[in-house]
């Protein structure tokens, strides 16, 4: 079986550049996902129920259906993990973040304003993959797994 998931996971794409996935620190994630909870919550969703909904507003943006990504990287990415000080690979659990793009995450990724790049970015959803220890806050080692390719 582990043969076959490497052959799916590096057999040859049109995925390149910016759209393979690639792991980036935590200290940059943070703004994507108050962003995320924020736009959400002009849409009426919360962590709790029963609050006053919102209208939306705002202009729109540009929905992202799915996220594509070069599966080699992420497990190249997910065998870096280090475990928790005083446990083993059964203390770590992997979580989905949802979260937006913003201006100073894809500035920090070095993608320039007003390039194809991050006109195709700025305001989209996207996939952070980040690993914690289970049952817990505390994330593990110092970065996320950005997925990557925004699909459309």
């Amino acid at each position: 079986m582990n043969e076959k998931i490497k052959q799916i996971l590096d057999a040859p794409t049109a995925i390149s550049g910016e759209d393979e996935g690639r792991s980036v620190d935590f200290t940059y994630i943070d703004e994507c996902i108050a962003e995320y909870k924020k736009v959400l919550g002009e849409y009426g969703f919360a962590e709790r129920e029963n609050s006053t909904p919102s209208s939306r507003t705002k202009p729109q943006r540009k929905i992202t259906w799915q996220v594509r990504f070069k599966g080699l990287d992420l497990f190249k990415w997910i065998d870096d993990i280090k475990p928790p000080e005083g446990g083993d690979n059964s203390q770590i659990e992997l979580r989905v973040i949802n979260a937006i793009y913003t201006k100073k995450f894809l500035k920090n990724q070095g993608i320039a304003e007003g390039t194809a790049e991050y006109k195709k970015r700025i305001n989209r959803h996207t996939v952070f993959l980040a690993p914690y220890r289970i049952d817990s806050e505390d994330r593990l080692g110092s970065t996320a797994y950005d997925l990557g390719g925004l699909k459309p």
